[in-house]
């Protein structure tokens, strides 16, 4: 049994109404423990699409299944090598979509893409897209700056707008306590100040869920999707049972 695991919830605002999983997030959970999903990590992906939502939609679901089903099909033991070419395939797929559509239907995607394996993150992006890691007290944005302007300022490098695509990787370790969060790039303005480290350290990545949509409403954000992860030591299942274990679990130092 691996030390570590990832607890992860969703969230998404349309209109304003927040719900708790959202059609612009993909989670790929192993089904068992020969499962591709627990060989090469688990793997979370946050679309971003621009204002027409029915078409964004399409081809956001295009994306995003697209980089599920070549990520795990791919023998490369390099987690940054199989989501490169995920990510290029996806590309393509939309962009050959885009190529045979009329320009009334056709769209591109903004895409961050994280895979957790053990303790590691890989984190590929494809602008505009937002993710955040807290590790320890330290918060750090990927990518660093937020992303100037919108969807529509940034289609000539979104996926499906050309035939390549230059995706930016990082890499981190993450220890218990520490907090993944993929997102749109809208909520970016929300995480300048001490507030957003006081919400990623919510118990549990629900509750951090719930803080971040209620933020949104308190400043009127009407839609935003995106995933919180958090990395747990695994318990033992006398432990699991005793709902005082997991309080004494205290973040570790900033990696």
């Amino acid at each position: 049994m691996p030390p570590f695991e990832a607890q992860s919830s969703q969230f998404g605002l349309i209109s304003g109404i927040y719900r708790p999983s959202s059609d612009m997030v993909l989670e790929a959970a192993p089904a068992g423990l020969f499962a591709p999903e627990a060989r090469k990590g688990r793997l979370y992906i946050v679309a971003e699409i621009g204002s027409d939502a029915a078409r964004g939609r399409d081809a956001s679901q295009l994306v995003l299944q697209t980089i599920r089903r070549l990520f795990y099909d791919d023998s490369s033991y390099s987690v940054t090598s199989a989501l490169r070419k995920a990510i290029s395939a996806a590309n393509k797929a939309l962009y050959e979509q885009n190529f045979s559509a009329p320009p009334a239907k056709r769209a591109v995607v903004g895409i961050s893409c994280a895979v957790i394996k053990g303790n590691d993150l890989y984190v590929a992006q494809v602008r505009p897209a937002q993710a955040y890691v807290l590790a320890g007290t330290r918060l750090r944005g990927l990518p660093p700056l937020p992303a100037a302007g919108t969807l529509a300022g940034l289609a000539s490098g979104a996926v499906g707008a050309s035939l390549s695509v230059e995706p930016e990787f990082y890499r981190a370790v993450l220890n218990p306590g520490d907090v993944l969060l993929l997102s749109t790039s809208n909520l970016a303005p929300l995480f300048e100040g001490p507030q957003a480290v006081r919400m990623l350290r919510a118990a549990t990545p629900a509750d951090i869920a719930a803080a971040l949509g209620q933020h949104c409403a308190e400043n009127e954000i009407g839609e935003a999707h995106g995933l919180v992860a958090m990395i747990r030591p695994v318990l033992s299942p006398a432990a699991e049972a005793e709902p005082l274990s997991r309080a004494g679990v205290q973040p570790s130092a900033a990696c």
